[in-house]
C-alpha cells in the first residue's frame, strides 16, 4: 500500500524502530540562463536557479497555506517576475511578486476555494526576467477535510448525511466532494435529542455544513436518554496507598430521569492483602466513602479495581479505582519491585543492584514475581529478561528516590508473548483505499483488505490485555482512522478464536482527529504515532500517519465518552533529516483526552563516542556524549547483536544532576553470577542508539501516570565492531 509505514512496537526504546526512521524526499526547482546581457555586470555566465519549500504541499478545501520561493542569482541582477500555475478554486499571492536588488524570497500564499478542484498536481512556479524563464514543481494535493460525527450524551440515536458518507453508528466519519452537507439526527426509542456542538449547532434535528480546512470539521449530536438510571464517579480516581496503610476514596452516585432508588454498590478484582469496602454499600443518598486498606505483606504496584453500582429497575453501572501500593515509609529501606503485570517472559531470569557506582554487585533472588532489596541514595540496577533465544540487559543507573517512585515497571513498553490467535474481520474497507489495524498488547498487525479477512496473531502476552483495531481510509499522502473498536482487559486462551471485528458492528466507533505543530520541523520527515495506557500496559501503536514533513502531524485518539479512569493516551512525534537514518529528534507526550497543540522538538543530539572497556564476550563498552540543556533528564544506550542486546540507562538523579558530559559503562556483572552468554559477543558488529532525554522523565521510568507528562528526546544511531 502506497504512503503506509510498518508501525512499530516501541516508540524510541527499540533499535530496530530507530533505524527504519528514513525515506526519500521528493526535490522541485530548476537554473536557467539568460540568453543576452540585460541584467548582467561583470560579463560571466549570467543564471538564476529557482526552489519552492516545501515541495510537496496539502491542502484543504476552504484553507490556507504559504510557501517560500527563493531565487539564487548569478551575475544576474536585472528583476525578475514571479507567477504560478494553480489548480481550479486555488489562487495563489506572492509577495513581493517581483524581487530586484538583493531580494531573494518571496512568500507565495496559496488559498482553496469551498469548490476547489479535488486534485493531486505538480503546480508550477515560474520566475521570468527580461530574457528567460525558470520552472520549479511543488506536489499540490488538494482535498476535502475529512468530517467526523460524534455521538454523545446518555441516550442513543443516529445522524445520516445528504449526501450519502456518515451514516453513524455505523460510519461516522467521511470525505465528502461535496461543498455543502446536510446532517438530520434521529433520536431512538427512550433518547431525545438535545442539540449539535462542534462545526454545527442548534437544538433542530437537520444541520448544513461545509467541509472547510479552516473551520471545526468535527461535529456532536448529542442525544440523552429519557430512561430513568444512574451514573458512578470517582474522586480520586487513583489513591496511593503505602503498605500497612490506609486511604479513602468517594463515590457518587448521580440519578437521573425520576429514579430514586437505592444503589448497591459491590468490589470486584481485589487480591489478597488489599481490602476496599463501600460505606455504606446501600447508597440511598448521593455519595459513599470507599476505605482503602494494603496489608504491609502487599507487594507494591499498581491494582484496578472495579466497583459495580446496582438498582432495581435500571442498568447497571461500573468505575475503575486504581489503587497504588507503594513501599512502607517505616521501619526499613526495603523496596520490592513487582513484575506481576509483566508477561512471563519480561519477567528477569536474572537480577542484581549495586549499592553506589564503586560497590559490589549483589545478585537478588525473587519471591514469586517481587524483587526485594535496600534503596540507596545513588545506586544501580541490572536484569535480564529472555524470550526463546534472545537476552536483553538492562542497567539502570538511578538514584533510590527515583526507584522507590517506581509503580509498574512493565507498564512502560509494550508486552509481548508466546500466546497464538487467530480471527476474522467484517466490513474492513475496499483493496487499496483502505487498511485496517488490530493491536493486543504489545503486538501489532495491519492488513490491506485484499489480504482476505481472517488473520493470525502471534507472540500475544498472557494475562487481560486491551484490544485496539481499527479501520483507515487512504487518500494520496492522506490517512483517515474511520473507525476504531476497543476491547478492554481480553484473555484470549492460546490458540483460541478472538471473536468477529466488526468495523460496523455496536463496538465500533469514530475516533477524534488530533493535529500537533511543530514550531521547529526544520525541513524533517517522519510521522506521529500513538498507543493506548491503561492499568492492563502500553498498547502497540494502533495508528502511524504516513511519513511527511509538514509542521502539522496528525493522529487519532478515542473521544472523551470512550475513554475510561486511569486510560491515557501516548503520542509520539518523530523527525529526522531526509535519507539519513543516523539521527532523529522525538516527543513523547501523555494526555487522556488529547487535544491541538503546539510542540518544541529538542535540537539535534551530540554526537556520542565509544571506547571499548572489554572486546571479550562479554563485550562491555563505555560512551560519552556532552551534555545538552535540552536533553538534561537522562541518557540511554541501546546495544544490539542479532539476539543480544544491552540497554544501560542513567538519570540526572544518579549523578545529583546533569553533569557537563555523560558517561555510562556496561558494568562488569560477573561477580553477581552474570553469565556471558547473555552479553554481547566478542568479534561481532554492534549497532547502537544513543538517547538523550528531557522532561517528565520519571513518569517513563514506570512512575505514576499523570495527563499533561511530556518527554523530549534527540536520537543518533550507527553501528560498531570492538
Amino acid at each position: 500500500m502506497s504512503g503506509i509505514c510498518p508501525l512499530e512496537t516501541s516508540r524510541f526504546v527499540a533499535v530496530s524502530a530507530l533505524l527504519a526512521l528514513s525515506g526519500l524526499s521528493c526535490a522541485g526547482g530548476g537554473a536557467g540562463e539568460p540568453t543576452g546581457n540585460n541584467g548582467n555586470k561583470g560579463g560571466g555566465n549570467p543564471a538564476i536557479t529557482l526552489s519552492v519549500s516545501p515541495n510537496a504541499l496539502l491542502l484543504g478545501r476552504g484553507g490556507t497555506r504559504t510557501l517560500t520561493v527563493t531565487v539564487t542569482r548569478q551575475d544576474y541582477t536585472g528583476s525578475i517576475t514571479l507567477s504560478d500555475f494553480t489548480p481550479t478554486g486555488v489562487t495563489g499571492t506572492f509577495n513581493p511578486t517581483t524581487l530586484t536588488g538583493s531580494t531573494l524570497t518571496s512568500t507565495l500564499t496559496l488559498n482553496a476555494a469551498l469548490d476547489a478542484a479535488l486534485i493531486q498536481i505538480p503546480m508550477v512556479v515560474e520566475a521570468n526576467g527580461s530574457d528567460f524563464k525558470v520552472q520549479a514543481f511543488v506536489d499540490l494535493t488538494v482535498y476535502s477535510p475529512p468530517v467526523t460525527v460524534t455521538r454523545d450524551g446518555t441516550g442513543s440515536g443516529t445522524v445520516t448525511s445528504q449526501p450519502a458518507g456518515i451514516n453513524c453508528g455505523n460510519t461516522c466519519s467521511t470525505t465528502f466532494s461535496a461543498t455543502s452537507v446536510t446532517f438530520t439526527a434521529t433520536p431512538a426509542s427512550g433518547s431525545v435529542f438535545a442539540g449539535w456542538s462542534g462545526g454545527c449547532n442548534g437544538t433542530t434535528p437537520t444541520c448544513t455544513f461545509s467541509p472547510n480546512a479552516a473551520a471545526n470539521n468535527s461535529i456532536t449530536a448529542t442525544f440523552n436518554s429519557t430512561t430513568p438510571s444512574f451514573s458512578l464517579a470517582l474522586t480520586p480516581t487513583s489513591v496511593s496507598v503505602p503498605q500497612g496503610a490506609s486511604r479513602t476514596a468517594t463515590i457518587d452516585v448521580t440519578r437521573v430521569n425520576g429514579f430514586s432508588g437505592a444503589v448497591t454498590l459491590a468490589v470486584s478484582g481485589v487480591p489478597a492483602g488489599l481490602t476496599v469496602t463501600p460505606n455504606p454499600s446501600s447508597v440511598t443518598g448521593g455519595s459513599a466513602t470507599l476505605d482503602v486498606v494494603a496489608a504491609l505483606s502487599l507487594a507494591a504496584g499498581s491494582y484496578p479495581i472495579t466497583i459495580t453500582g446496582t438498582g432495581t429497575g435500571v442498568a447497571q453501572r461500573t468505575v475503575t479505582l486504581t489503587v497504588l501500593v507503594t513501599q512502607s515509609s517505616g521501619g526499613s529501606n526495603n523496596f520490592a519491585l513487582s513484575f506481576a503485570t509483566c508477561d512471563p517472559a519480561q519477567v528477569p531470569i536474572w537480577f542484581a543492584v549495586q549499592s553506589s557506582a564503586a560497590g559490589a554487585w549483589i545478585r537478588v533472588n525473587p519471591v514469586g514475581t517481587t524483587f526485594t532489596f535496600p534503596v540507596t541514595p545513588g545506586m544501580v540496577l541490572a536484569y535480564v529478561t529472555q524470550a526463546g533465544t534472545t537476552y536483553q540487559t538492562n542497567v539502570r543507573y538511578t538514584s533510590g528516590a527515583e526507584v522507590s517512585a517506581l509503580r509498574d515497571v512493565c507498564a512502560i513498553s509494550p508486552q509481548v508473548g508466546t500466546k497464538h490467535l487467530t480471527g476474522t474481520v467484517a466490513n474492513n474497507g475496499n483493496p487499496g483505499q483502505n487498511y485496517w489495524s488490530v493491536a493486543l498488547g504489545g503486538v501489532y498487525l495491519q492488513r490491506d483488505p485484499a489480504a482476505g479477512t481472517n488473520f493470525t496473531l502471534d507472540e500475544v502476552p498472557a494475562g487481560p490485555r486491551d484490544l485496539i483495531a481499527g479501520r483507515v481510509q487512504i487518500n494520496g499522502a492522506v490517512t483517515f482512522m474511520q473507525q476504531m473498536i476497543v476491547r478492554r482487559g481480553v484473555n484470549y486462551a492460546n490458540n483460541s478464536a478472538i471473536p468477529l471485528l466488526d468495523f460496523a458492528g455496536s463496538e465500533a466507533f469514530a475516533p477524534v482527529p488530533v493535529f500537533f505543530t511543530i514550531t521547529n520541523p526544520n525541513g524533517d520527515e517522519g510521522d506521529v504515532g500513538v498507543a493506548l495506557l491503561t492499568p492492563r500496559g502500553l498498547s502497540a501503536d494502533y495508528y502511524t500517519s504516513a511519513p511527511i514533513n509538514t509542521d502539522k502531524r496528525r493522529y487519532f485518539a478515542l473521544p472523551s465518552g470512550q475513554v475510561q479512569p486511569g486510560e491515557f493516551h501516548v503520542a509520539t512525534i518523530s523527525a529526522h533529516p531526509p535519507n539519513d537514518s543516523t539521527k532523529a529528534r522525538l516527543m513523547q507526550v501523555v494526555r487522556v483526552a488529547p487535544a491541538d497543540e503546539t510542540v518544541t522538538l529538542g535540537p539535534t543530539l551530540n554526537p556520542p563516542t565509544f571506547t571499548t572497556v572489554s572486546a571479550t564476550t562479554p563485550v562491555r563498552l563505555h560512551t560519552e556524549i556532552l551534555s545538552q540543556a535540552e536533553y538534561g533528564a537522562g541518557i540511554d544506550v541501546e546495544y544490539e547483536q542479532a539476539d543480544r542486546s544491552v540497554r544501560v540507562f542513567r538519570t540526572a538523579g544518579s549523578a545529583a544532576g546533569t553533569p557537563n558530559k555523560w558517561g555510562l559503562d556496561i558494568p562488569d556483572l560477573g561477580a553477581a553470577g552474570y553469565d556471558p552468554a547473555w552479553g554481547l559477543q566478542g568479534g561481532k558488529a554492534v549497532s547502537w542508539a544513543v538517547f538523550g532525554f528531557g522532561g517528565d522523565i520519571a513518569v517513563f521510568l514506570g512512575g505514576a501516570v499523570t495527563g499533561n507528562a511530556q518527554l523530549v528526546a534527540g536520537v543518533r544511531a550507527g553501528s560498531i565492531t570492538p
